[in-house]
């Protein structure tokens, strides 16, 4: 289960070549923050989509309580 993923590589070809071609198994999920957490590309889901976050119902929410 990966909690919370941080690249141990520098930004660059090999870091793109390697999340090109991996898969992170989020096990339950329950610690791993919907918005506020670092697991998908290298910024928060809020961050990337701050319309959606302010909108948002579950903005406390954990990947595992909102589904697949």
């Amino acid at each position: 289960m990966v909690e919370r993923f941080t690249p141990s590589v520098g930004e660059g070809t090999l870091l793109n070549w390697f999340d090109s071609i991996m898969k992170w198994k989020l096990g339950n999920a329950t610690n791993i923050r919907f918005w506020g957490d670092m697991w998908v590309r290298e910024e928060t889901l809020k961050d990337r989509f701050l319309r959606l976050y302010l909108i948002s119902l579950c903005k406390e929410s954990n990947v595992g309580e909102l589904g697949e």
